[in-house]
């Protein structure tokens, strides 16, 4: 039995190399910066947007955060078939949200066939803002 089916959920420490994170930085600032308009009507009041959906269908740089990451393998091991990238969120300061399950949110057929993978694009910890999850 794996870790992901032990508990649920599994942590892979560097799953994309810093470059593949950078890339996809810089293409997230370029699309914004290209996008001004419509990319702030949709922030904050402290200036930040939250929820971006969808970027990896506009961004090659940004398609390899899970193309070229370690959990595309194990998700692929675990389904036992090519798995493929359904939807994509980007946070351009943290969400915030409480503890939730994201079950209600998502519909596959069959049912409840996903994942969710978290990419950090820069170093996360306890001390600001790292994933939580309950086994």
């Amino acid at each position: 039995m794996t870790k992901l089916e032990e508990y649920g959920y599994v942590v892979i420490p560097k799953s994309v190399s810093d470059k593949t994170a950078d890339e996809a930085l810089a293409a997230i600032r370029e699309y914004r910066d290209s996008h001004l308009n419509i990319w702030y009507q949709n922030a904050h009041d402290d200036g930040y947007v939250r929820r971006v959906s969808c970027l990896h269908n506009c961004s090659e740089a940004v398609r390899r955060l899970f193309t070229r990451n370690a959990a595309a393998e194990m998700a692929d091991e675990f389904f036992g078939e090519a798995t493929t990238v359904y939807t994509s969120l980007y946070f351009e300061a943290g969400s915030q949200q409480a503890i939730h399950r994201d079950t209600p949110y998502f519909h596959t057929n069959p049912a409840n066939k996903f994942l969710g993978v978290w990419v950090a694009l820069e170093d996360a910890d306890e001390t600001n803002g790292a994933l939580k999850v309950v086994p």
